[in-house]
């Protein structure tokens, strides 16, 4: 019986180029034709996934709370008629509530500021950044059904595209991936949500201090605490990346 052939699948990646530029040298000194060139590099490649010590189900847990809690002081708000003493009290309440919100984001996010990212690798060109242009290089090259159930497993985990998975290889001498889990799909909704409730409450604050129910120092007090929390939720989204 004959042996089943080891089929061969073509993988397609475009580069532009600044992607493009700093393999054209060791391009020329191998000898090999640029689809050869590229594909020995992507099978001599490592990837890695990225190991984050920052607790992520924490602080999906603490949005989700604090993305109800908001809903909530947003209804009540929204649904309360303006009466006086009465509108003052329940006011105030929801500021407590609010503040109390403010400070589960900060359990999970001390900061604001969103997380360091790391710098781009220089194009290897000294030059202006305007002398590249905006030429697109594809490249096709060839790997075998074995070479390719190497990388099969590693491309479901990121979920992205064959092609955007070995441009990454090619691009980066140590690729470090990052597992896709549904997280920041999640946290971008609830940030929507949020906003949504934070554009309410804004308004609802302003038309309390309007009809002067509310003194300008508490009406400054319920801007600065929804401006903070928008703020954390954003931030949010930055370390969810």
């Amino acid at each position: 019986m004959a042996e089943k052939k080891n089929m061969s699948t073509v993988v397609g990646v475009r580069f532009t180029d600044a992607q493009y530029a700093p393999h054209e040298e060791a391009i020329a000194k191998s000898g090999l034709k640029p689809a050869r060139y590229f594909r020995d590099l992507v099978l001599s490649r490592s990837p890695t996934f990225e190991e984050s010590g920052f607790d992520k189900k924490r602080m999906l847990n603490a949005f989700e709370k604090a993305g109800h809690a908001l809903n909530r002081v947003a209804h009540l708000a929204n649904s309360a008629p303006y009466k006086g003493a009465l509108y003052q009290t329940k006011y105030l309440h929801w500021l407590s509530r609010l503040t109390s919100i403010q400070l589960l984001l900060h359990t999970v996010l001390p900061t604001t500021d969103p997380p360091i990212k790391a710098r781009a690798a220089h194009n290897g060109n000294r030059g202006s950044p305007g002398e590249l242009s905006n030429k697109i290089h594809a490249i096709y090259f060839r790997l075998t059904q074995d070479e390719l159930a190497q990388f099969d497993h590693l491309i479901k985990r990121t979920r992205c595209t064959a092609s955007a998975f070995f441009r990454a290889l090619i691009v980066n001498n140590k690729p470090v991936f990052k597992e896709f889990t549904g997280f920041k799909k999640r946290i971008v909704f609830i940030v929507n949500k949020a906003g949504n409730n934070i554009t309410q409450l804004a308004y609802i604050g302003s038309a309390a201090f309007d009809r002067a129910i509310i003194a300008g120092e508490v009406k400054a007090k319920w801007l600065d605490v929804l401006v903070s929390i928008e703020a954390l939720l954003l931030a949010g989204i930055e370390y969810a990346d």
